[in-house]
């Protein structure tokens, strides 16, 4: 068997996305380039792309694939950049004529310049840890290059490419994911994307004023959303929770109802910010994806609920203003604006908010904010954000789950359902407090400024 070190030396590895939402995706190439990097394997890169509603355009408007095609200096790299990756796993286009020209140029520049590589596909995730029962960075770490010492051995002259991708799900992000970060919290070669995305967007608007506490709230809907009836009683969605068939609950007794927060939730906080800090001091903007999902998957298993045709009827007429009627419970908050949908566009402006705020409210298993931060962290930002998880029932672990350290966002875990006897609330207003109420006390009406980074 060769020498590890030896051969790490001309070892290249590349990460293939799976087919899921951005954050996902992005969580998965900080794991395993991480994991790359500590193996001392040298970083190819193959553009990433999403296909779900509304983030079509993510990786283009982050800058993501751009940096590190500034990145690819050498022949190599240029051209396994120009390949793109493995159709298998990489979402594909839209049409199949778009489809066609992937594979085409795939396949070309592979037999044109990648044939005499050795192609080695690594999944990390279910199968692999079963097998191997991998409990130490160090165990996982002489696998991976087992696997790598013995594939090469067949044709010992060519370069190896070691392509690591998720296999399965739940092992990678309970296991995998958590042992690897433990190891290597921050990026090897300090890696910085949140300041190459601000080298593209420094004249972007903000939403924020500059001399406030910048408050952002991101409710996810979507399919994890609480459906209000006309007739008052209540069809829950939680997706995690492989609700199937939906049921009519007539009430929020049930304990299925402690899993998710929902609109009430976050307004209850908000008011309680306000009651104890003064809403002078911030200057907020609330997110979300609404309901239009929430809406698309309740009429798709309708036939799951055994309504009556009148019940349906009213339940679809219900349906167009829904989401306005929901949202107007903030309509004591109208300094705050509110975008609300799942256009590339409302996503850009999440995206740009999220990188430039102080205080990020989300609420339990909502991890898509706190993912995106575990990658688009920086280490030269003097404070990092403050995140506070709404729950009820019992918190979240963010931390240990996404690798989210906390020079990169203090997590506080705040339990919704009785704010006045948490005991991590007064915590979390005391350090508010301490980082920014004395930047704020000399803010008055008509002060605000736009915010730049």
């Amino acid at each position: 068997m060769k020498n590890a070190d030896t051969h790490a030396c001309r070892v290249y590895f590349s990460v293939l996305p799976s087919k899921a939402g951005f954050t996902d995706q992005l969580f998965q190439f900080n794991t395993f380039y991480k994991f790359g990097l500590s193996l001392h394997y040298h970083y190819l890169h193959s553009p990433f792309a999403n296909t779900r509603p509304g983030a079509e355009k993510v990786f283009e408007f982050l800058g993501f694939n751009a940096h590190f095609a500034d990145r690819a200096v050498t022949p190599m790299a240029q051209r396994y950049l120009a390949m793109g990756t493995n159709n298998r796993l990489q979402p594909e286009g839209k049409t199949w004529y778009r489809r066609l020209i992937r594979k085409l140029r795939f396949h070309w520049y592979h037999w044109r310049y990648f044939k005499q590589d050795n192609f080695i596909d690594i999944g990390l995730g279910n199968d692999f840890n079963q097998c191997t029962q991998v409990q130490k960075i160090d165990c996982l770490k002489k696998l991976v290059q087992d696997i790598v010492d013995r594939k090469a051995a067949k044709n010992p002259s060519h370069r190896d490419i070691v392509r690591f991708f998720l296999a399965g799900g739940r092992s990678f992000f309970r296991e995998i994911a958590p042992l690897i970060n433990q190891e290597e919290p921050f990026f090897p070669d300090n890696l910085d994307l949140r300041s190459a995305y601000f080298a593209d967007h420094c004249a972007m608007r903000c939403r924020f004023s500059q001399d406030r506490i910048k408050l952002l709230v991101h409710i996810r809907l979507g399919d994890t959303a609480l459906i209000r009836t006309p007739w008052d009683s209540y069809i829950p969605l939680w997706s995690d929770q492989c609700l199937r068939p939906l049921k009519e609950y007539p009430d929020q007794s049930a304990n299925l109802f402690k899993q998710v927060t929902d609109l009430e939730d976050f307004h209850r906080f908000l008011e309680r910010l306000d009651d104890s800090l003064g809403r002078e001091h911030f200057s907020g903007a609330i997110f979300s994806d609404g309901y239009k999902t929430a809406f698309k998957e309740l009429f798709g298993r309708i036939d799951d609920l055994g309504l009556d045709a009148e019940s349906i009827q009213r339940l679809k007429q219900s349906a167009p203003n829904y989401e306005t009627e929901r949202f107007s419970l903030f309509g004591d908050f109208d300094e705050f604006p509110r975008f609300v949908g799942e256009t590339n566009e409302d996503l850009q402006e999440l995206i740009h908010a999220a990188l430039l705020a102080d205080v990020i409210v989300v609420g339990s298993h909502q991890r898509m904010l706190p993912k995106f931060l575990t990658t688009y962290y920086s280490l030269s930002r003097a404070l990092p954000p403050i995140i506070v998880a709404l729950y009820k029932g019992r918190p979240a672990r963010y931390a240990l789950k996404i690798g989210l350290h906390e020079r990169k966002a203090k997590v506080y875990p705040i339990n919704v359902d009785n704010l006045d006897a948490d005991e991590v609330l007064p915590i979390l207003l005391g350090e508010v407090r301490r980082r920014f109420l004395p930047r704020t006390t000399a803010v008055t009406a008509g002060t605000d400024k736009l915010s730049r980074h």
